[in-house]
């Protein structure tokens, strides 16, 4: 019988059974096992697939209507209300740091989305604990003495090399305090390492309580970017506490030049950028130090 970890246990409670029971059948042949999935599409009217290590495997069976709306009242326990937010934004969070795309039909009210309807797809983005270049992104942090700035790509690992380096932070570093908007830092973890969670909180709301109330040394922040929300920033920021964040960005070029992210590093927000480039499954890196 498969050991399964409880992040992936939580995603098969929520799918129809033949989905799970086809999933295990062919992680049970392959290198890695479950634990080797890091993406999960379903799609109404078509064949779910896996992203399995590098290779896309399509399942045989199909995915009807009644089967995603029961999979997505299973991932809001039975209480879509109290999802509506992130919903009508895109995703769904589960505890353990799962993030799941959704899309359907949208309902707007006075130019807002108010509510999606008829979901017809989801995509589960399941991360992994350790980031490759753990050893790296230390080394990096141990040079900056304001912030660090870590860049990449979509779904090539911002999020993860974060997790990472929070975890490594929290044994030997002061007070570390998550603003987690986005809800992608496992509740458990954090509970485990002694980390301030924010959950839920949005970025500036969640930065502006933790320096407040929390008294942290380091903020982390994931997905940083608009000039709104950095003009916020730098009111908290000058108080001496350390900013770890990420942004997306396929070059350190194209990341300076964005107005949310110049305006921090001309204030001395960030000294130090770490980029992270997936080419052809390969990793690699790239550190530049701003002063």
């Amino acid at each position: 019988m498969l050991k399964i970890n409880d992040k992936y246990e939580m995603i098969f409670a929520s799918l129809p059974s033949r989905v799970t029971s086809a999933i295990k059948r062919i992680c049970a042949a392959r290198v890695g096992g479950v634990g080797a999935i890091s993406e999960l599409h379903m799609c109404v009217g078509s064949r779910s697939s896996l992203l399995l290590g590098r290779e896309r495997i399509y399942l045989l069976t199909e995915i009807a209507q009644t089967d995603m709306q029961q999979t997505v009242n299973k991932l809001c326990n039975g209480a879509i209300y109290a999802h509506r937010d992130t919903i009508t934004a895109g995703y769904i969070s589960l505890d353990s740091g799962i993030r799941v795309g959704i899309c359907g039909t949208a309902r707007y009210e006075l130019g807002h989305i108010v509510g999606i309807s008829d979901v017809s797809s989801l995509v589960f983005r399941i991360p992994t604990r350790d980031s490759s270049l753990l050893s790296e992104l230390e080394e990096a942090w141990s040079t900056s003495k304001s912030g660090m700035l870590i860049y990449a790509r979509a779904g090539v690992g911002k999020t993860t090399a974060l997790r990472s380096l929070v975890s490594s932070l929290a044994q030997k570093e002061g007070r570390i305090a998550v603003v987690d908007e986005r809800c992608e830092f496992s509740v458990d973890e954090c509970r485990k390492l002694g980390v301030t969670h924010l959950r839920g909180y949005r970025r500036y709301d969640g930065m502006e309580i933790a320096l407040r109330t929390m008294s942290p040394d380091i903020i982390v922040v994931d997905e940083i970017g608009s000039r709104r929300e950095s003009d916020g920033m730098l009111d908290s920021l000058n108080s001496g506490i350390r900013l770890l964040a990420s942004a997306h960005s396929e070059s350190a070029d194209d990341v300076v030049k964005r107005p949310g992210v110049r305006i921090l590093i001309e204030n001395g927000i960030f000294d130090v950028l770490f980029g992270i480039f997936n080419t052809d499954g390969t990793y690699s890196h790239k550190i530049e130090r701003l002063k």
